[in-house]
């Protein structure tokens, strides 16, 4: 495309200073500059950046958030088809340490897990409930037997 005699946009490239894309887009120095290290965005030799990058830095990159998007859609129709296949369920791909979630070992937890019929801790069984907690006198008579 050709250039108007008398266009605003200059031949070269712009090249902006933090200073001056601080003022232009209505932004804190110290706000700018925190976005552009966010981002990721590295200056030419002379320290200034062009349009594209600040663009990137204050608003986003709309190509990595639909990127983003697919990919979270790609994951979730894929544990929806491994649940309907009768795979590995939500818990399961949670729990098994694959990186779906914290993962690892499930026994770090049985302490804290309630067995039928039981509302409190055992001490002479750790991991194991026993007892009914809706009475003090039984609490504090459990919590010596702890302590002792």
């Amino acid at each position: 495309m050709a250039r108007v005699a008398d266009s605003n946009i200059p031949a070269t490239p712009l090249r902006w200073s933090v200073a001056a894309a601080g003022r232009e887009f209505d932004l804190a120095e110290a706000t700018l500059e925190r976005k552009i290290r966010d981002a990721q965005v590295f200056p030419d030799a002379g320290g200034c950046y062009t349009t594209k990058q600040l663009t990137e830095a204050i608003f986003g990159s709309l190509f990595r958030e639909r990127l983003r998007r697919l990919t979270e859609e790609a994951d979730k129709t894929a544990l929806a088809n491994q649940v309907a296949r009768g795979g590995a369920t939500r818990a399961e791909g949670i729990n098994a340490g694959d990186g779906a979630g914290r993962g690892g070992d499930d026994r770090r937890h049985r302490k804290f897990r309630a067995e039928p019929g039981r509302s409190g801790p055992n001490p002479a069984k750790p991991g194991v409930d026993s007892g009914d907690y809706s009475r003090p006198s039984q609490v504090a008579g459990q919590a010596a037997g702890i302590l002792e």
